[in-house]
């Protein structure tokens, strides 16, 4: 293999790598691109107010949105003496966020605690004396137009006016809270309540004895959804805040709304992924670009014309005194041309060639033919046959020949 057919096998193999290697980058890329954006999507956890699920709460939002109530879920509790409602469905609090929550209720403020297990409302569980009903979910023969008759808790022995409406709720599976004689409460059974309301400071905090009556499968039955519009929104204009716990999952519709953006959610850790990508892909360059050992530089041959060819060649074999060997070159050159040129046979003999030039030509037949039989011999004799031929190529090839 010559040394330029070799370097150039090489390169070819150098630039297949270079394709190999950048596909790779590229196959990478696009996979760090779809872990970044192509997030799954999010689970909803139940109780969630944002959620439109059968365990969510949904409606409940939309429910107290209806009757003139302004709604915002968030996670911090309002300021101490701020005019606003509390509802929280799930008690998922920490510390911090109880301990504000009952600052703002000391300072006068009122929060629904739906949640039977919170330890916000001071209920206490079936260790401590409350009762779990039995339970109970035949939803399928409810009429939708008597809530007394669909309702398995009903109003009983209740000392809170906002409720004295309502005829019963419906709940699959509640607690009944003991109270005390001093205690408001509603939706009695002798002295064990559903609703029950601890005075804390200024404040009250109200607790339920089931939260999935206000889930978007329950709140429709009995008098479900009264029971959560007359505490929090008891006439237009009130503003409610539903309060989430801070770890809480963000719902479908939270995504982009807010303040991070992409390249904030990335991990440190992938971008020193895709800087050790980015490095190793340098180093890669470098190495499949070194050459070893020096280049070699190559003269290309210059192409001549074939008539110079044969000239110089009749040249040398001048100055070497082989002056018929020259002219028989420098004949045998011009018979090739004019066969081309006139379209003959390659076999075709000189008589036949100088007759068909000599019809197609201003130039004599015999003259041709002098010059393609002429004997040379001496330096003379070479320079005046290159002469000669010159003319005939002249006179004979710049013409167009007709078809033979």
């Amino acid at each position: 293999m010559s040394p330029t057919r070799s370097a150039s096998a090489s390169g070819g193999k150098g630039g297949g790598g270079g394709r190999a290697a950048a596909t790779a980058l590229i196959v990478v890329g696009i996979a760090v691109a779809m872990v970044l954006v192509l997030r799954s999507r999010p689970g909803v956890e139940p109780f969630d107010p944002r959620s439109s699920a059968a365990d969510g709460a949904n409606g409940a939002v939309l429910l107290l949105e209806d009757y003139g109530a302004s709604v915002s879920i968030t996670s911090r509790a309002p300021d101490p003496g701020a005019d606003e409602r509390v509802f929280v469905i799930s008690d998922s609090l920490n510390s911090s966020q109880r301990r504000d929550l009952l600052e703002f209720v000391e300072a006068g403020g009122i929060a629904v605690v739906a949640d039977p297990d919170s330890t916000l409302h001071g209920g206490p569980g079936t260790d401590g004396g409350a009762i779990d009903l039995e339970p109970s979910d035949s939803t399928s023969d409810f009429s939708f137009e008597d809530a007394e008759s669909e309702a398995n808790v009903l109003r009983g022995d209740c000392t809170v006016a906002a409720l004295e409406p309502l005829r019963g709720i419906f709940t699959p599976r509640g607690r009944l809270f003991p109270v005390g004689p001093d205690e408001d409460r509603c939706f009695t059974r002798d002295d064990h309540a559903f609703v029950v309301v601890r005075r804390l400071g200024d404040g009250l905090v109200v607790g339920f004895g089931d939260n999935r009556i206000v889930t978007n499968r329950y709140l429709r039955f009995a008098d479900n959804a009264g029971l959560v519009t007359s505490l929090l929104a008891p006439h237009p204009g009130v503003t409610v805040r539903v309060m989430l716990g801070i770890d809480a999952k963000p719902a479908p519709q939270d995504i982009g709304s807010g303040d991070e953006k992409l390249l904030d959610l990335v991990r440190p850790g992938i971008w020193m992924a895709i800087a050790q990508l980015a490095l190793a892909f340098v180093v890669f360059c470098i190495a499949r670009g070194v050459r070893p050992g020096r280049a070699v530089r190559e003269p290309q041959p210059t192409p001549i014309a074939g008539n110079e060819l044969v000239l110089a060649t009749g040249n040398l074999m001048q100055r070497a005194h082989h002056f018929d060997r020259a002219g028989w070159l420098l004949r045998g050159e011009l018979y090739r041309q004019l066969i081309a040129h006139y379209r003959m046979p390659p076999d075709a003999s000189i008589d036949q060639l100088s007759s068909l030039v000599g019809r197609r030509t201003a130039v004599d037949a015999a003259e041709i033919k002098a010059v393609l039989v002429a004997e040379v011999s001496s330096p003379e004799q070479l320079t005046n046959l290159a002469t000669r031929i010159d003319r005939v190529r002249e006179s004979t090839l710049a013409s167009i020949p007709e078809s033979v």
